[in-house]
């Protein structure tokens, strides 16, 4: 996977700044990509698993003992034959890179941490395009990840268990549910026959009624 540049525009929504930045906090972010871009080691994992059951109170998938509970999994796959769990991870050198500029220099720090979450943004797009050349005839949905809603957080160590996230790509969870590196992501995907309507992650998110950035007509959701 070769990502050679980093979304600045959703790297500037994290740090709050609408429109274009100054000279000196451009040139400050083009430097940070550059050491996030080296320190970088992206990754990501996925498997795609049958459906087996799906009840308003959650998913079974064929083929492993992971249960998806939760009302809001439910509704999310839906009319999904299949469902896939993926995880993706920048590697520890991006954490190790934060962590250094947080002792030596707080707003790089604060930079570097917006561009990595916005680095690992692309990586699971990345990792989306894999996934529909593996699925060609099925529509996707959005992203939907442990600890969103009522998905509870504790799946964390069974799904990075089942995907032998730690070994094949070094990413765990700590005993909190954390993951490790912390610029990672885990993520469930649903599959569906045919064309399926487009939903605008906003429609789902809890903070929908409370967003600043919907406020300020700037929108996360795709």
């Amino acid at each position: 996977m070769m990502i050679d540049s980093i979304d600045k525009k959703e790297a500037l929504r994290y740090l709050g700044i609408n429109g274009k930045p100054d000279d000196n906090t451009k040139t400050l972010i083009d430097i940070c990509e550059r050491e996030l871009l080296k320190s970088a080691s992206p990754k990501f994992l996925f498997r795609i698993f049958e459906i087996s059951d799906i009840s308003e109170n959650g998913i079974r998938l064929c083929d492993c003992n992971l249960i998806l509970t939760g009302k809001a999994i439910a509704r999310h796959l839906t009319g999904c034959k299949k469902a896939v769990l993926m995880c993706a991870t920048l590697g520890g050198g991006a954490d190790a890179l934060i962590r250094k500029m947080q002792i030596t220099d707080m707003a790089r720090a604060v930079i570097t941490d917006a561009l990595a979450s916005a680095f690992i943004e692309q990586v699971c797009d990345y990792a989306e395009g894999e996934i529909k050349k593996s699925a060609i005839g099925f529509s996707l949905t959005d992203r939907f990840s442990p600890g969103y809603d009522d998905l509870p957080i504790e799946l964390q160590k069974d799904f990075l268990l089942l995907l032998d996230a730690q070994k094949k790509i070094g990413l765990c969870a700590t005993d909190n549910m954390l993951l490790t590196p912390r610029k990672s992501v885990t993520a469930i995907i649903g599959l569906s026959e045919g064309k399926r309507d487009s939903v605008s992650r906003c429609d789902n998110c809890n903070l929908k009624a409370s967003c600043q950035y919907r406020k300020d007509n700037v929108y996360c959701g795709k």
